[in-house]
């Protein structure tokens, strides 16, 4: 708590959270912000962790939809966004 506190003041922020690890941080962001039947496009090039993420768990297990796109082709990633 205290680092939190200490690097929330050193960043102007209102808070801040810390993870031991990035695959901490990432569950811990996705689980607080996703919700059974949310879109979300994401790169077709991720780390790992994310991948498997968004690929398996969080459409099998909770029904997130996902669509995997090139983040360099606008085109691609505008018809991804839209419903």
């Amino acid at each position: 708590m205290a680092l939190e506190t200490k690097l929330a003041a050193m960043e102007g922020a209102e808070a801040a959270a810390v993870f031991a690890t990035g695959v901490a941080a990432l569950h811990g962001i996705f689980f607080s912000l996703l919700k059974v039947g949310d879109h979300v496009v994401v790169s077709n090039v991720t780390y790992e962790a994310v991948y498997r993420l968004f690929g398996e768990l969080l459409p099998e297990k909770y029904g997130i939809e996902v669509t995997f796109v090139d983040v360099a082709d606008l085109e691609a990633v505008q018809a991804a966004v839209r419903p």
